[in-house]
């Protein structure tokens, strides 16, 4: 019986092909939050503007009664009232916004707060948050450590402007190479 002779070939190293996508960013949300920077003056009518506007983010209603309050506090004036009236509660919502910042503007400070949720947590090392102003192009404006996030997935702009808009986009990046897609672009206007 002859012995055949067989060669084998050069041993080779192979990595499945990974094209790094990791997960996917849901329910990204942006909402400005507008803060007094301490004791107001005519806290009174302040305290009334916020629970209109509590009211209204809670069970989108407003309460004609409470927004006549603001009369009284020359906040409003009686004419703005009839306006508001017959406006629907987003209107008026809209309108009691931005007259807040406007009535306070040197006592308020905005900011703008961000939220996500993400799939992949595993060998998470940051985010990418992309932002625009004004129709710019949407471009890298900040690295977030997992450090700096808010509860849970959550950061906050402190770097905005009234009567400005912002759009905002965000991605996760791993330690591994991986990376989620970028999430669709969110967009809010900075009362006045």
């Amino acid at each position: 019986m002859k012995k055949t002779a067989y060669l084998s070939s050069d041993l080779l190293t192979v990595r499945p092909y990974d094209s790094g996508r990791r997960g996917d960013i849901g329910n990204f949300e942006a909402r400005v939050i507008c803060e007094p920077l301490s004791v107001l003056p005519n806290q009174a009518a302040y305290d009334i503007l916020e629970r209109i506007l509590d009211d209204f983010e809670s069970n989108e209603t407003v309460s004609l009664d409470s927004v006549e309050l603001l009369v009284y506090h020359n906040v409003i004036s009686a004419a703005e009232y009839n306006d508001l009236s017959v406006q629907p509660a987003k209107e008026i919502h809209a309108f009691l916004s931005a007259r807040k910042l406007e009535f306070w503007k040197d006592d308020i400070v905005a900011r703008v707060e961000l939220g996500w949720d993400y799939d992949a947590e595993e060998q998470l090392q940051d985010f990418q948050l992309f932002r625009s102003a004004e129709g710019s192009a949407v471009m890298l404006y900040k690295t977030i450590p997992l450090s700096q996030l808010t509860a849970g997935l959550a950061f906050v702009d402190e770097d905005v402007k009234p009567g400005r808009r912002y759009f905002y986009q965000i991605m996760a990046r791993h330690s591994d190479g991986g990376f989620s897609k970028r999430s669709g672009v969110v967009m809010v206007r900075v009362p006045r």
